[in-house]
């Protein structure tokens, strides 16, 4: 018999950044499937979300960055073995300010890299990527996608 825990929230804030030769730069998750996605992840006990999506770019990237604005929020459920899980994602547009292009060790992510928008659709992508983009380009006052997977 599963067991079944209480719901879980879980809090994470992402980056959209895109430079001036149309690349966004991006993270390959590495579990489970290998979808590329923007970098970030979990809030700290504590943390900001501006000050997270910060920390979470130059862990997975190795670029630090500024935030530029607050381009909405995207919130999902679904439901893991034993426990729902709700998971509300803060997503940012972001500029690099300095750094170089590193992959995470021992991370969530095993590799980084700047993919052309243009080559985007031949690659595995995470929902919460097509939603940034939503977002990044369309500027909804609600700060709320309709992209779905």
């Amino acid at each position: 018999m599963a067991s079944h825990r209480d719901p879980v929230q879980r809090v994470g804030a992402y980056a959209i950044c895109i430079n001036e030769e149309a690349a966004i730069l991006l993270s390959r998750f590495a579990e489970p499937d290998c979808r590329w996605g923007p970098p970030g992840g979990g809030l700290e006990h504590g943390e900001h979300p501006a000050d997270a999506v910060v920390r979470e770019v130059y862990e997975e990237t190795g670029y630090r960055v500024k935030v530029v604005r607050l381009l909405g929020v995207h919130s999902n459920v679904w439901r893991s073995q034993d426990a729902e899980i709700h998971a509300t994602n803060l997503l940012y547009e972001v500029a690099v300010v300095g750094g170089h292009l590193q992959n995470e060790t021992g991370g969530s992510s095993d590799q980084a890299a700047w993919v052309s928008l243009a080559a985007l659709p031949e690659r595995r992508r995470t929902e919460l990527l097509d939603v940034g983009l939503d977002l990044f380009q369309s500027s909804p006052p609600e700060g709320r996608s309709d992209v779905t997977a």
